[in-house]
């Protein structure tokens, strides 16, 4: 993001892009101070999980239960762990229907914990859920999550560094640093969690030096709608995506998010002449024969105005150059041994440096591109009421 972050204050501030450009160019370092607390507490840490009851209920709302989705199939796969990522949203609307009937650990993602909801599914876990236990994973120690749950050996408290407080509207850093932290509780008893991080970092950081010419380009095309595109463990990211570019560009940028499998079944409707198309490419040989044959069908049908392939190693796959207008490969090392389920917080990457130019593009600023102040940083509006 040099191309916003090296702008004299006086532009940026002009340009409403004092926050949000600099909170993803700082997102490979703030991952590394985030590996240092992890490996600081991971005893401790392990410890307190292995004495937490299942299942896991891993909730937030809007990017923050995008984070819980992006994080639900690791846990599942590389810890063996009871895990489902429900919507606080739900939680709070049907408690009963989302909730099973014995003790759970609830993991709260959230970047103030202020909103409404996260400390609503906080209260009616422990009202309905006696002997549950949470997990606050958060950015913020001075919000009323870490406030009320902290201080209590039932509880655990995971503090992100401060800088991914996220001051723009839009969740950056917080977004990728909480998937990373969430990620890395599948890690904890490995040799593997901090090489991860690194050449995440390492990945990350070149990504940003290289990659941001490809998302202003692309910012500059002439499209109203976009739609992104993850099957598996990529379906998270490819929320995320299209969450991002849809407030940054204050929904003049209608966009909707679809598992590979998914799009065909009804879905696949909204892609018209002007639709951006982004896919999330799996490394997986078995889920790439899904997602190829998805590419296949939309060259064929020519649909949309242009398509972005993100994933790694992409000069290797056959055919994929034809089938795509840009490939956004994000160069993890070969032999790099890291599961498609381990990539979102790199992989949202590009897709949040195209959410800033195109806001810029339509004359917004990305720091605050609810004009009319339709959303906030923290939700406004919501008011709870009590369960009986």
């Amino acid at each position: 993001m040099k191309s916003l972050t090296a702008l004299p204050q006086a532009e940026k501030e002009r340009l409403g892009a004092v926050h949000t450009p600099h909170e993803i160019e700082q997102q490979p370092g703030v991952w590394r101070k985030m590996g240092e607390r992890l490996v600081e507490n991971r005893q401790e840490l392990s410890t307190w999980l292995q004495a937490a009851p299942s299942p896991f209920i891993l909730t937030g709302a809007g990017t923050s239960e995008y984070v819980a989705r992006c994080v639900t199939p690791i846990l599942r796969t590389a810890a063996g762990l009871d895990a489902t990522a429900v919507a606080t949203t739900e939680i709070v609307i049907d408690p009963r229907g989302t909730l099973p009937n014995g003790p759970i650990t609830l993991v709260s993602f959230a970047r103030s914990g202020n909103s409404p909801e996260s400390m609503a599914a906080v209260d009616l876990v422990d009202q309905l859920l006696p002997d549950s236990r949470h997990l606050a994973i958060t950015c913020n120690p001075e919000g009323a999550l870490a406030q009320q749950l902290g201080g209590s050996d039932d509880h655990y408290v995971l503090l992100l560094p401060p800088e991914t407080n996220d001051k723009g509207l839009a969740m950056t850093s917080s977004f990728s640093t909480m998937t990373l932290a969430g990620m890395a509780l599948a890690l904890l008893d490995s040799d593997k969690l901090e090489p991860w991080i690194e050449t995440l970092a390492v990945a990350a950081e070149r990504l940003l030096a290289e990659e941001e010419e490809s998302a202003r380009r692309i910012a500059e095309l002439d499209f109203d709608r976009a739609v992104f595109i993850g099957g598996g463990p990529h379906y998270g990211t490819a929320l995320e995506g299209h969450l991002k570019l849809q407030e940054l560009t204050d929904g003049q940028v209608v966009c909707k998010s679809e598992g590979t499998l998914g799009l065909r079944h009804g879905p696949m409707a909204v892609i018209h002449k002007n639709t951006l198309i982004v896919m999330f490419l799996s490394s997986d040989p078995y889920a790439r024969l899904y997602d190829m044959d998805l590419l296949n069908e939309i060259k064929q049908k020519e649909l949309g105005i242009h398509t972005v392939v993100i994933g790694s190693e992409l000069d290797g796959v056959e055919g994929l150059s034809n089938l795509a207008d840009t490939l956004v490969d994000v160069r993890l090392p070969k032999g790099h041994g890291i599961p498609d389920g381990l990539t979102a917080p790199l992989n949202i990457v590009w897709p949040q440096m195209l959410a800033v130019h195109t806001s810029l593009r339509r004359g917004l600023q990305p720091d605050k591109p609810s004009a009319a102040g339709v959303i906030n940083r923290v939700v406004a509006g919501v008011r709870i009421h009590p369960y009986r």
